[in-house]
């Protein structure tokens, strides 16, 4: 994760009419914000790249940096469910759907890769924020969101030079045990 100090930075993807309001209000509550859908985060600005083919895909033209409380992000985590089929966790499909059906907050684990998109060997959360904790998220946690678009237009070598340095987040056994399935 990226951190300054006791706030970090997610990442998201959004279209130019959102993202334009987004930046603008300094917050995700204008007219066209559905408050009412799961919002991801990304810790990982490369994985977030290569998912929207870097802002090529329709709807995700758009880069936003959202920095967030660091205890945010924490919290979310210790929310956190593991939205992926695990039967050593859940036991089989129809423990997975009940213990995710009502969460607040799926973590899905995705391929870490580098800005040239190439796998890194490490996995990387991605955090969908549900009804409660969306709501937190666009009411309190949203402590300034920053456009990236033109830094990612200019290609991986404008991202690298203004990304700040990585750290790793330390979380309590439980929360890895249940965002993770143990592993």
């Amino acid at each position: 994760m990226h951190r300054d100090g006791d706030r970090v930075l997610v990442w998201q993807a959004h279209s130019d009419p959102l993202a334009d309001e987004g930046v603008r209000d300094q917050r995700f509550a204008g007219p066209r914000w559905l408050g009412t859908r799961t919002t991801g985060l990304r810790l990982s600005l490369p994985a977030l790249l290569a998912r929207t083919r870097w802002g090529q895909e329709p709807g995700r033209e758009r880069t936003l940096g959202v920095w967030i409380p660091v205890e945010a992000l924490r919290r979310y985590l210790h929310q956190g469910v593991l939205d992926e089929r695990d039967d050593a966790l859940y036991g089989g499909v129809r423990g997975r759907r009940l213990a995710t059906r009502w969460a607040q907050v799926l973590v899905r684990w995705e391929e870490e890769v580098d800005l040239q998109g190439r796998p890194t060997g490490a996995q990387t959360p991605r955090i969908g924020l549900r009804q409660q904790a969306l709501r937190g998220f666009v009411e309190a946690d949203v402590l300034a969101i920053d456009d990236w678009t033109e830094r990612v237009r200019a290609g991986a070598r404008a991202v690298a030079e203004r990304l700040p340095p990585r750290e790793l987040l330390q979380l309590p056994a439980d929360t890895l045990q249940r965002i993770t399935g143990g592993a």
